[in-house]
């Protein structure tokens, strides 16, 4: 049984997935990064000295139970830890979804919100929607990682101390977002309105790390491919593209800019 955040759960999933090759488990997600994301897909795994979630497997939960009203507990810090993972979905859902995001903030998101139900539910409804049809990761999957490429260099550069797994996150869309707009296309009205949300959310958006640093460390992201680093772009919301190499000059220099945003 699975009671706590993503930890607990990605903990408990790797030992459920090795312990006699392999025992039930449940998830029962105590916060809202977890709810939305680290429960929902099956990745369980642990962090090593080289590098995090380097050690794990894909690995079902009997079930997924999300008692809302213990989100009531939460530091406002972890409600906005899950508030990025929730704005990342709606920015590769793209319609409503992203519309209704938009309008709302961190304000607006408590146990007692109306809106707080149907944002975990699409959230994952969307997540799971992807997983069903690449589970291991081998495509489509692969989209669920934007934002992720910067965010995992950031926690990795700050040995997991300066920022939260959020926050990283939120950094990660923005530096992703800048890097679409030269490589895939994306409308610079995009990447403002993604700032603004970020902004009603309290959620960081600048780098305020050395670009060289977050370059170095992104090459050795587990999703490169060839020595190239690999990231997942916006043509528009609602349309993703995986596996995008990205030369580490463009890193850095998408990075300097976003530190001036």
């Amino acid at each position: 049984l699975a009671f706590g955040g993503g930890v607990v759960g990605d903990f408990a999933g790797f030992i459920a997935s090795t312990y006699l090759r392999g025992i039930r488990f449940v998830q029962i997600p105590t916060t809202l990064l977890a709810c939305v994301d680290s429960s929902v897909g099956g990745k369980v795994a642990v962090n090593a000295d080289f590098g995090k979630n380097m050690i794990g497997s894909f690995y079902q939960p009997e079930f997924v139970f999300a008692p809302l009203f213990v989100l009531s507990t939460l530091p406002d810090r972890e409600w906005r830890c899950g508030q990025a993972e929730i704005i990342k979905h709606a920015l590769l859902s793209g319609g409503e979804y992203w519309e209704k995001v938009k309008k709302h903030s961190f304000k607006d998101l408590n146990v007692s919100s109306p809106i707080l139900p149907y944002l975990i539910a699409e959230s994952v409804r969307f997540k799971a929607n992807v997983v069903s049809n690449d589970e291991k990761e081998a495509g489509l999957r692969k989209i669920l990682n934007l934002g992720h490429t910067t965010a995992h260099a950031i926690e990795s550069v700050t040995r997991y101390k300066k920022y939260s797994h959020g926050e990283a996150v939120a950094i990660g869309l923005v530096t992703a977002l800048l890097i679409s707009e030269q490589k895939s296309g994306l409308d610079p009205i995009t990447i403002q309105e993604t700032i603004e949300t970020l902004k009603n959310y309290g959620l960081p958006f600048q780098v305020k790390l050395k670009s060289k640093e977050l370059a170095k460390h992104m090459l050795h992201d587990k999703k490169n491919l060839g020595g190239s680093i690999r990231f997942v772009l916006l043509k528009k919301p609602g349309l993703p593209v995986f596996d995008v190499p990205v030369e580490s000059r463009d890193i850095i220099l998408t990075i300097r800019k976003q530190k001036g945003l």
